[in-house]
């Protein structure tokens, strides 16, 4: 069953369906991480950048604590930057910095942002 449906149909899941399924969208690698981030690299090999981005932009807005964070994060950056206008990208890019000062991205990422 879809969370949209269960949030629609108030019992559709029993008590520890509900305690599962909050777990998994809690974890730092959950189902729907690893579902997202394969499916961004799908996109990504496959050319088609918007939908890499979309799955990116979506690993980071409801998924900030995961695991691999950074590299999808990075990914996010890499990616939009290749379709995008760098002021869309700036904030992305300040925000990598400030969580990830010690990433092996960060001169990359300072590079590009001085071009």
């Amino acid at each position: 069953i879809a969370l949209e449906d269960a949030i629609a149909r108030p019992g559709a899941l029993s008590e520890q369906e509900m305690r599962d399924l909050k777990a998994d969208l809690t974890s730092t690698n959950s189902p729907e991480i690893i579902k997202l981030t394969a499916t961004a690299f799908l996109h990504e090999k496959l050319g088609n950048l918007g939908g890499a981005v979309a799955a990116y932009q979506q690993l980071e807005k409801y998924h900030p604590h995961a695991r691999n964070r950074e590299t999808n994060l990075y990914n996010l950056i890499r990616t939009l930057s290749l379709v995008a206008e760098d002021g869309e990208i700036q904030s992305l890019k300040e925000r990598f910095m400030k969580d990830f000062p010690q990433s092996s991205h960060v001169q990359e990422l300072q590079q590009a942002t001085q071009k």
